[in-house]
């Protein structure tokens, strides 16, 4: 697994572990996005990543801890990230425990 250069950067590509960070206070109005949100802008792209051990406050009734645009692509929400503030829930998604 890969990090990103820094804490909060975009992550373009696949196979990254997005750890250890805290989210809070999103833009976010009526939709279906989170404080930590993986998207796919190109195909091929936005596979295996892995969200642990982070600390999601969207502060929104809006908002999911965290959010996959797309599923089945091999990407894990871990059980170890802390959601609070989040109106829809801790993930769109089941979390992955063990990791």
């Amino acid at each position: 697994m890969r990090t990103p250069p820094t804490a909060g950067s975009t992550s373009r590509g696949n196979g990254y572990l997005i750890k250890n960070n805290k989210g809070s206070k999103v833009f976010v109005h009526d939709a279906t996005y989170g404080g930590f949100e993986l998207h796919m802008q190109l195909t091929g792209w936005g596979e295996n990543y892995m969200f642990a051990g982070n600390a999601s406050d969207p502060q929104s009734p809006y908002a999911y801890g965290f959010y996959l645009a797309k599923t089945g692509l091999g990407n894990k929400i871990c059980a170890s990230n802390t959601v609070s503030g989040a109106g829809k829930g801790f993930a769109n998604v089941a979390s992955t425990t063990g990791c």
